[in-house]
């Protein structure tokens, strides 16, 4: 039972390793497609990088709506001093992530620039 065991762990494994090994001689992975030069794949890649931007901005669109109902929850007066110290405490941490978030956006307005116009 053991020496089938072995066997089969044995096999798997050969197989695994030739069918891999052939994946990479026939370059037909995703990888290799995405890695040949051509205007499909800068399209592509421009576009992913739009995406990405778009995405980014609308999310620090909603934290800048949150941030602001919490400005506006804090403004109000009706906050005990611990829940508005909880306030001001997760009010600077959406406002650390907006800061982030726009520091991301630029770095990939820069990438999208640099490589998707010319």
């Amino acid at each position: 039972m053991l020496k089938q065991r072995l066997l089969a762990v044995v096999t798997a494994v050969v197989l695994g390793g030739l069918t891999a090994t052939g994946a990479a001689f026939a370059g037909d992975s995703p990888r290799a497609n995405a890695e040949r030069p051509g205007a499909k794949g800068k399209a592509a890649f421009c576009k992913r990088l739009d995406t990405m931007i778009e995405k980014k901005q609308n999310a620090g669109n909603r934290l800048e709506k949150v941030a602001a109902k919490i400005q506006a929850r804090i403004d109000s007066g009706n906050l005990t001093d611990e829940q508005e110290a909880r306030a001001q405490k997760h009010l600077a941490r959406v406002q650390a992530l907006i800061a982030k978030l726009d520091k991301r956006v630029d770095r990939l307005q820069a990438a999208f620039e640099k490589h998707c116009t010319a």
